[in-house]
């Protein structure tokens, strides 16, 4: 068995399995379709005592069971190839919109950019005469503060 046929054959069970899963939750989904299944399957057991007697019975019915499973198998392989393409373009079109969101959250972003203003050193240094002169001022207040609260009143 070559890689392809491997790889086909686990595509074909996937389908499979997939179909069998959305005819199974249809069933249970539709009381009609279950009743009517839920008939079929008593309607097969109560004459399965019948047939295994019967050797041309038994085997007619083994054929039948082959013929309705291969049926069904090709039901659900349908089914699956469907729900397989179903689910894969919801799944790109999710991811479509995702990355147009992305994509337009890029071209509107904003840039943050900083104002610095250039001041001379003549300007500078003349702000920083003033900030001492205030620490100063600050200073001699606090002690002006400090003698006004422990003098005799």
């Amino acid at each position: 068995m070559n890689l392809d046929s491997l790889i086909d054959s686990l595509r074909k069970g996937w389908q499979i399995s997939l179909g069998a899963t959305s005819s199974l939750i249809e069933m249970l989904q539709d009381p009609e379709k279950r009743q009517q299944n839920v008939h079929q399957w008593e309607e097969s057991l109560s004459e399965l005592p019948y047939v295994l007697q019967d050797p041309q019975k038994r085997d007619e019915r083994i054929q039948q069971l082959q013929e309705t499973l291969e049926q069904l198998t090709q039901e659900w392989a349908t089914k699956g190839e469907v729900a397989e393409r179903e689910g894969r373009s919801f799944v790109e079109t999710l991811l479509g919109h995702y990355r147009q969101q992305q994509q337009d959250a890029a071209s509107h972003a904003t840039v943050n950019t900083t104002a610095t203003t250039v001041v001379s050193t003549a300007l500078q240094t003349e702000l920083q005469e003033l900030t001492t002169q205030v620490a100063a001022i600050r200073a001699e207040l606090e002690q002006l503060r400090q003698q006004d609260g422990s003098a005799p009143q």
